[in-house]
């Protein structure tokens, strides 16, 4: 649903600059307030005023900022992904020309360096040696970040079985997202 904040507060942000520049706060106002929430400014509501066109960026995502913001008029669109930027470079030009063990040699060496990342940073004991599911993205409440955690017992059978398995979970959750923020909680717990 995007930062939302009280009118007063907003004004106090942007005051300045809408006097200097002789915009009228008002008229901002009018654009990000929320219909359902008294004295509220959505800096989402005022984006899908002011934008030409407006999309999401899934089908979920649509849905969910619909159920927020129903007079909407957003599109999903389904993120691209620039090979060069997401991809390691140990892939070189790709796995259709890597024999077998040229794959599991790269594979261990990104693990490796993931992991040695991870450790350094947190202060974890994690293998380079296991297998190694990761879950890193955005924390938002739609994009269901604790869907894994739903069954523990299936979960804990799972990572204690005979071939070891370690989670790494990244992400960051939006200080307006408390829904998200409570999962973050959950799942720390």
């Amino acid at each position: 649903a995007g930062p939302s904040m009280h009118f007063e507060e907003l004004k106090n942000i942007i005051g300045f600059y809408c006097k200097k520049n002789d915009v009228s706060i008002d008229e901002i106002i009018e654009l990000g307030a929320r219909p359902d929430i008294k004295n509220i400014f959505s800096t989402t509501r005022f984006l899908l005023n002011c934008a030409k066109k407006q999309n999401g960026v899934s089908a979920i995502h649509v849905e969910f900022e619909k159920m927020v913001h129903p007079d909407s008029v957003l599109f999903p669109i389904t993120n691209g992904v620039y090979q060069k930027r997401w991809q390691a470079e140990e892939w070189g030009i790709g796995v259709d020309t890597m024999s077998d063990t040229q794959i599991l040699q790269t594979k261990s060496q990104l693990r490796k360096r993931l992991v040695d990342f991870v450790n350094t940073s947190t202060g974890s004991k994690l293998s380079p040696d296991v297998c190694t599911v990761v879950w890193a993205r955005r924390f938002a409440s739609y994009k269901r970040p604790d869907l894994m955690f739903s069954d523990l017992v299936r979960l804990k059978r799972l990572f204690s079985g005979k071939n070891p398995i370690q989670l790494i979970i990244s992400g960051k959750a939006h200080q307006s997202d408390v829904e998200a923020i409570k999962v973050v909680e959950r799942i720390r717990a």
